[in-house]
């Protein structure tokens, strides 16, 4: 697992309760990729789903222009990142979870 800075930016386009686009991952060395990431351990509601737009709301105003890292797990089966992502201390997943806004998944 390894852990990587993510560059503020105010282009990260929260899809869902578990999915963000365009973050711009610092692998070190000068090396910056976009990224389409799955938040790991949850399943979000979708959009079309009872509290979809709750979840996805509460990521976005999280996230918002704050420092944030990630742990990379790898790859999903759509080929997106699958990340623990924090804001400061706060694991994203777990934030979640314990809100009744995501559910553990895997």
């Amino acid at each position: 697992m390894y852990e990587y800075k993510v560059l503020p930016q105010p282009n990260y386009e929260v899809i869902d309760g578990d999915t963000i686009k365009n973050m711009l991952v610092d692998l070190g060395f000068g090396v910056i990729v976009k990224v389409k990431a799955r938040l790991a351990r949850i399943n979000a509601p979708e959009l079309d789903e009872s509290m979809g737009p709750e979840a996805q709301k509460a990521v976005k105003d999280l996230i918002e222009g704050k420092k944030l890292r990630i742990k990379s797990l790898g790859l999903d089966k759509f080929g997106r990142a699958l990340v623990e992502l924090y804001v400061d201390d706060t694991n994203v997943s777990d934030w979640l979870i314990e809100r009744g806004l995501a559910k553990k998944y895997g």
